[in-house]
């Protein structure tokens, strides 16, 4: 039985002595049932007794080897079972904190982690798997014991840890790091206070990414841990055939799979709730499994935790419930999309984890981690060159060259025939004068960066530069339009507002657009029929229209349909003049929407685009 003053701690209780708090009122309580090697067939279960017991245990099996202090950080590799969660708790006791590295980052991205968060000492879950790290950053190294001889260990005397919630909540407890999809990983800190706001009323957490185990501490129910084996489906319908359960977490590629099969459909249909992050569900599946049983999906990141979300309706399964008690707002953004914002609010501090990671915030922003933006330097792009990068890293530990199609601009050489004579070769441009953008300039870096990784054996290369892409035209497409959010039919919203369009385009006056259902078709030829043999070279492919017209051919029935759309007549001006109109526009013209509210010209967002694509003006 919980105390009644456990329970009314709800938000307020601290991991480094919940577990000692259970061990003692209810020592024989289950938490998990974990399976302690990949040949065990029947978990085994843990105790709270024998859970506080490990975490004693490995607090003196750290102190014996490091002895550590308050500015220790120890690195971690091995598989995500029970001891990620000893480890955390004993480490953030002892002051050896904790850097979680997970095995799938690159040897770069583990040594990334190292220097960032001054790693001293690392540990591993067997000999040799910590080798590539040591021979390039020597350091102390430990094999720390396994799951069993953790859980089966003599009776140790309780580690003491006298803070309060309020005194320990911003004491550092671990490191986590970003996924390093963009680039080398980053290191996050996590606090005490921000993994004791897993467990207020209205959070409801059953897994999370490392703190996934935690909720059995928190609630009276029992966690049972896979093998630790791949996921597959063939291992979760037998998990499910074996042990009663009400709920599980499963991934989405799995979840995918299981609604194509009867039987494991008729097995989710046996639980109450089925949960999945990571990323989306595939549409299809979600409406399958949800005729099934309620299915959830939660996200979060390594800052926030996860986010706290309501309950959605089976049909509604898609979809993120968003409680006001939780601070979180959709922002109107642009073109109709929302930003989710955080803001702090001092009465819900229990359900912002967020402001305990970054106390010093009232505001917290999410964005998209990539965006095609012209006007941005190529420093703006290093993440995504980054990522480049660690795609290449990955083919050099293929076991055959694996074939990359990469999808290019032809932005790379914007300003070619400043410096050239004839068109742009389907080769690789290495004149760095040749881009006339920041986006254009990665485009060409990533290209030098693949193309020497074919020269050298690590991949098969195909690159397709692809140029303006308009709206669907194929069958089938009638209702396909072209994204409103390009640089062109902003132009061509922006001239209405105006009632002034554009003589020509700049240097973009040569209308090459390919629509981009063809291109979808041309680029897929490319990608099945290119030359992938040993012997082949990389390739380069230019994705435009070979029939060329300029834009004074289609402007007359662009301007008649504006004119018979607002029945006014609309002026043409330079392209320099009308540049010049639409920054004069940005003090004193802004029109007046339906609600009686000023609205921005739309072409104000691209114009430093616009600039960048102008001729200079003519002299005499």
């Amino acid at each position: 039985m919980v105390s009644q003053r456990f329970e009314s701690d709800k938000g307020r209780r601290l991991l480094l002595t919940v577990a000692d708090q259970l061990a003692e009122t209810e020592p024989s309580r289950i938490l998990y049932h974990i399976f302690v090697d990949q040949t065990s067939t029947v978990p085994m279960p843990v105790t709270t007794a024998q859970f506080s017991n490990a975490v004693r245990f490995m607090c003196e099996w750290l102190e014996t080897r490091l002895s550590p202090s308050t500015t220790t950080v120890v690195g971690y590799t091995g598989p995500n079972d029970l001891r990620c969660s000893i480890l955390i708790l004993a480490g953030a006791k002892t002051g050896a904190k904790a850097l979680l590295c997970s095995s799938r980052n690159s040897l770069e991205g583990k040594l990334a982690l190292i220097q960032q968060s001054n790693c001293q000492a690392w540990l591993s879950s067997s000999e040799g798997d910590a080798q590539d790290i040591l021979g390039e950053h020597p350091m102390p190294s430990f094999v720390i014991p396994s799951v069993s001889e953790l859980i089966r260990a003599e009776p140790v005397p309780v580690y003491p840890y006298e803070k309060s919630f309020l005194d320990a909540r911003w004491d550092l407890l671990a490191y986590l790091h970003t996924s390093g999809s963009t680039g080398n990983p980053k290191w996050k800190t996590t606090n005490s206070g921000g993994v004791g706001q897993f467990n207020p009323a209205l959070y409801d957490a059953s897994v999370s990414y490392v703190w996934h185990r935690w909720s059995a501490l928190f609630r009276p129910h029992v966690r049972l841990d896979p093998p630790p084996s791949p996921i597959s489906m063939t291992l979760i319908e037998r998990l499910l055939d074996s042990f009663p359960m009400n709920s599980a977490f499963i991934p989405p590629s799995i979840l995918t799979e299981m609604a194509k099969s009867t039987d494991a459909l008729n097995k989710l249909a046996d639980l109450d709730l089925v949960i999945s992050a990571g990323g989306p569900v595939a549409p299809f599946a979600g409406d399958i499994i949800s005729r099934h049983t309620s299915l959830q999906e939660i996200m979060g990141s390594t800052e926030g935790h996860w986010y706290a979300t309501l309950p959605t309706k089976r049909p509604d399964w898609a979809y993120f419930q968003f409680s006001s008690e939780t601070g979180y707002e959709m922002v109107p953004d642009r073109d109709g999309l929302h930003e989710l914002v955080f803001k702090r609010q001092p009465h819900l501090d229990l359900t912002q984890p967020i402001f305990v990671t970054f106390p010093e915030l009232n505001v917290w922003h999410t964005q998209d981690l990539y965006s095609v933006t012209f006007n941005l330097s190529v420093w703006s792009f290093e993440s995504q060159i980054a990522g480049v990068s660690n795609l290449i890293q990955f083919c050099s530990e293929a076991r055959n060259p694996v074939h990359v199609c990469y999808i290019s601009s032809i932005g790379v050489a914007t300003n070619w025939s400043s410096t050239h004579v004839g068109p742009v070769p389907e080769a690789l441009v290495q004149d760095t004068a040749a881009p006339g953008t920041g986006y254009g300039a990665s485009k060409m870096v990533a290209e030098n960066l693949l193309y020497q990784a074919a020269n050298a054996d690590v991949l098969r290369l195909t690159v397709c530069r692809v140029g303006q892409m308009s709206g669907p035209v194929l069958r089938g497409c009638d209702h396909g339009v072209w994204n409103p959010k390009e640089w062109l039919p902003t132009l061509i919203r922006t001239s209405s507002e105006m009632r002034a369009l554009p003589e020509d385009l700049g240097n973009q006056d040569n209308i090459d657009w390919v629509p981009i259902d063809l291109a979808a078709h041309i680029i897929s030829e490319m990608v099945f029929n290119s030359d992938t043999s040993d012997e082949a070279r990389p390739q380069f492919f230019h994705v435009i229209n070979p029939s060329t017209i300029r834009w004074k051919s289609v402007l007359p029935l662009i301007r008649e349909r504006l004119q018979n759309h607002q029945n006014l007549p609309a002026d043409v001006l330079s392209f320099n003049s009308w540049i010049r109109k639409l920054r004069n526009t940005s003090g004193n013209m802004s029109p007046v929407g339906e609600d009686g509210a000023s609205e921005d010209i739309s072409g104000l967002k691209p114009l430093e685009f616009y600039e960048s694509i102008r001729l200079p003006d003519r002299i005499g």
